[in-house]
Formats: C-alpha cells, structure tokens, sequence
C-alpha cells in the first residue's frame, strides 16, 4: 500500500512542478510574441518605405531605397529565425506544463482512490456500522 504521507508530498511536488512549468510556458509565450511583433513591425516599416518611394526617380533616394530593402531582407531573415526558435520553445514547454497537468491530476486520483480504499477497509472494521 502506498503512504499517504509520501503520497501527498508527491503531489505538492507535482503541483509545485506545475506551477514553474506554467511559468515557463508563460514566459515562452510572451518571447514569442514579443518576437512576432518584431517581423511584424519591420514588415509594416517596409510597406511604408515602399509606399514613400513610389513614383520617385532621385537616384540617391532609389539607391538608398534598395540599401533600405536588402537591409529589411537581412533583419527578416534573422527576425524570422528568432520567432522559429521562440515557436519551438513554446511547443516544449507547452509539452511540459501538459505533462505536469497529467502528473498532478494521476496523483489526485491516487490519493483520492487511496482515501477511498481507507474508508472502505475502516468501515469494515468497524462492522460496517456508522
């Protein structure tokens, strides 16, 4: 038989482990957003850049414009590594936390099974009487 002692500290482990999981998850979430409003910006600064340069002929300004596009191709490239890697870590963790959940609800129903087991053989001790 399992001690309930042991039992319920398992479970304050598990559900301390949990809650560092959603934590994490949390954090990872939040780069990952962060990370998406980034590209997001850069994408909307080059809209504007193009939108200016339309109709323009000025050499220097087209010259510049081109610097200005391989520029935002370089920082989406990078940006667009960076919300990869921030999408991957939030899929771990996720995976974590859902690990975690699963833990913590098999300990609940160990112990409340176990509480179960207990009343029951109690009862029968007792004759069965209340």
């Amino acid at each position: 038989m399992i001690d309930p002692k042991r039992l319920a500290g398992l479970a304050r482990m598990a559900a301390l482990r949990k809650d560092a999981d959603l934590m994490a998850l949390a954090a990872e979430t939040v780069r990952r957003t962060a990370a998406d409003d980034r590209l997001r910006a850069l994408d909307t600064a080059a809209v504007v850049a193009r939108s200016a340069a339309e109709g323009n002929t000025d050499p220097a300004f087209l010259a510049a414009q081109e610097g200005f596009a391989r520029w935002v191709a370089a920082r989406r490239s990078v940006l667009t590594q960076d919300l990869d890697i921030a999408t991957s870590r939030v899929a771990v963790e996720r995976a974590r936390a859902a690990r975690s959940f699963g833990r913590c609800q098999a300990l609940d129903a160990t112990r409340t099974r176990l509480a179960e087991e207990m009343a029951r053989r109690s009862h029968r001790r007792d004759g069965g009487a209340t």
